[in-house]
């Protein structure tokens, strides 16, 4: 029995063809000893091929059943939604590893708010299989489940499964259905159903999948890294080595994620030319002419408008088929070099177009599972409707602290002594308790304004009933504009009967990225949206930085809204906060004649009100 740093390693019971077994077993230990440094991370028992455990024999102690490996850039928009669906699951032993190469949009800040591990590599050193390599020395589980960040499952047994087929221990990789969304081109809607049918496959004898969705044994990655060589399909790449090893492909229909895609034109482009130079280098017999390149598109465009046609959608898709078509196939010639025939199978799947076009059958959601609810998960976006409303979540809404932080760093009002803690009192000293005294100007931080801060009769901080701070708050985005006027603010689509609206600006840039300095170009309300926010009855305003007035106006945007009864919510961090509803609990100082209290501000994901199960308990 050979052993790798004190860990046993049994002997294979099968082994790849053609390899001595006593070869086998150094293969396996060489890989080892190269890949886990003297710290590392625990080790297989045994990497027995094929007769490798199943599924439902036991794990080793500590080691969780899979691990969930993500591959991010800048997915600060989509990861959010993947995580929440990755803890929705009914697998619930699973670690969750992300991948980032150097993102820049607040990613990594999200992040925070998950139990996930980051792996952090730099930019220039991506390739598709370093950066699922890295991920799976990160991981522990038996199982390694690779997930692209902008997609999200659709129901709480995908985990299960995806990895249900394991349980024939001849199974190397399963990969599942994906789905696209309404943002989801219509010429990619039927590339999905096209790649990714309704009918599971127990037993796949080529090698396509798709590592956006799909899963594979730890101990033959380990034998078998993917390669960081290509450009694309590195998942193809890997698929064939264990097929030419005697190993199976599985398709799990039933482990469905939607797949969001939004792509310029160039990036479509893109994608399509880097898969076409990795297909070339896994078949170096292939070619792509310019032929295939026109008999494909126009091909591909006559079936799509079809089945526009026949959806009552040819009209509105027209043009974008064809665009997506061409940039498509343009992109596989322009990637192609080689001449030389490629498989008749891996061509169909990839460039072909059936023989007639994809049906669009009304997606049915499936009679054995619950859909996850990412209304109640993520909060909704604004105007959307709950898309699965479920009676009893499983798992208890997060809590998103929207205050920041009181110290060194703190952005203060120009003049402003801002805050300064002192000790009264130290154990250092021989005092028998820590006594510490707090300065603090009131509008520092978080804080409210009540109506006294500019009107001399106004009410104060111990008046304002606590109902206007705890209840349903829409979080809204306003792109671009330093000066929120009325236009800004009818873009938002802010629901009818809104009681309190808190605006997430260009300000929560300097939030993440923990600027110091006072900026005196932060965004804020014009006079006129300020107007515009007594018309919609609005009784509480949030936003995003110190003031709701721009630095260099008057007071008149503060009086035109204390005036009205709206109470305001300033210096709010909501730079990890989705647009959407939310349940706001903001509890002020009870400051008795005080104009302005500091507060302490949280928010909690809800549904809609109105919607079942709206209470975000």
């Amino acid at each position: 029995m050979a052993r790798v740093r004190g860990v046993a390693l049994r002997a294979p019971r099968g082994r790849m063809p053609g390899v001595p077994r006593r070869r086998w077993v150094a293969i396996v230990e060489r890989r080892q000893r190269r890949r886990w440094p003297p710290a590392g991370r625990d080790l297989l028992a045994s990497c027995s091929m094929p007769g490798m455990r199943s599924i439902n024999d036991s794990a080793e102690a500590g080691r969780p059943r899979c691990s969930v490996v993500i591959r991010c850039y800048n997915e600060r928009e989509h990861i959010g939604r993947l995580l929440e669906g990755v803890l929705e699951q009914t697998v619930r032993d699973v670690q969750i590893v992300v991948v980032d190469s150097g993102s820049t949009d607040g990613t990594l800040e999200a992040l925070r708010h998950f139990p996930v591990e980051v792996v952090r590599i730099a930019k220039e050193d991506f390739s598709f299989g370093y950066a699922l390599n890295e991920g799976c020395r990160a991981a522990r589980g038996e199982f390694l489940v690779f997930a692209s960040a902008h997609v999200y499952p659709t129901y709480r047994d995908w985990l299960e499964r995806l990895l249900f087929p394991f349980a024939d221990p001849r199974v190397a990789l399963v990969y599942g259905k994906q789905r696209g969304d309404h943002r989801t081109r219509f010429s990619e809607r039927q590339v999905f159903r096209t790649w990714f049918p309704d009918q599971s496959r127990p037993r796949q004898d080529h090698p396509f999948c798709n590592n956006a969705n799909a899963a594979v044994r730890r101990e033959l990655w380990e034998v078998m890294p993917y390669d960081e060589s290509l450009t694309g399909l590195e998942d193809i790449a890997w698929g064939k080595r264990v097929l030419s090893r005697g190993y199976r492909i599985a398709y799990a229909a039933d482990a469905e994620i939607v797949h969001v895609h939004e792509e310029s034109a160039s990036q479509i482009f893109r994608r399509y030319e880097r898969e076409a130079i990795g297909l070339r280098s896994i078949y170096p017999e292939s070619s792509f002419s310019f032929w295939n390149f026109f008999r494909m598109t126009v091909g591909n465009v006559w079936n799509d408008w079809g089945a526009a046609r026949r959806e009552g959608s040819l009209t509105r898709n027209m043009v974008d088929v064809v665009v997506f078509r061409a940039l498509q196939f343009w992109g596989t010639y322009r990637g192609y070099a080689q001449h030389g025939p490629i498989g008749k199978q891996l061509r169909t799947r990839f460039y072909y177009p059936p023989e007639t076009a994809v049906p669009e059958p009304e997606e049915r959601p499936r009679a054995d599972a619950t859909p996850i609810d990412y209304v109640l998960a993520l909060g909704s976006r604004v105007g959307d409707e709950p898309a699965n409303p479920v009676s009893e979540p499983t798992v208890r809404p997060r809590i998103i602290d929207i205050s920041p932080r009181f110290d060194d760093g703190l952005p203060v009002w120009p003049g402003s002594p801002g805050f300064r803690l002192s000790p009264l009192a130290s154990l250092e000293s021989g005092s028998p308790a820590n006594v510490s005294k707090l300065e603090l100007e009131l509008h520092t931080g978080t804080h409210i304004d009540a109506p006294r801060h500019f009107l001399p009769t106004g009410s104060t901080v111990e008046e304002i009933p606590l109902e206007l701070l705890l209840g349903p708050a829409v979080v809204s985005e306003v792109a671009g504009a330093r000066a929120i006027g009325p236009d800004a603010l009818d873009r938002l689509a802010v629901p009818h009967g809104t009681e309190r609206l808190l605006l997430r600006t260009v300000n929560s840039e300097l939030w993440r990225s923990r600027r110091r300095e006072f900026d005196p170009d932060f965004a804020a309300l014009s006079l006129e949206g300020a107007r515009w926010v007594v018309e919609r009855r609005i009784r509480l305003l949030g936003i995003d930085y110190l003031s709701v007035q721009r630095f260099e106006d008057g007071p008149e945007t503060h009086r035109v809204l204390l005036e009205a009864g709206v109470l305001l919510l300033e210096g709010l961090d909501l730079s990890a906060v989705t647009p959407g509803w939310w349940e706001l609990v903001c509890l002020p100082l009870a400051l008795v004649g005080a104009e302005a209290a500091p507060a302490r501000a949280v928010l909690r994901r809800m549904r809609p009100p109105g919607s079942s199960a709206a209470e975000a308990w």
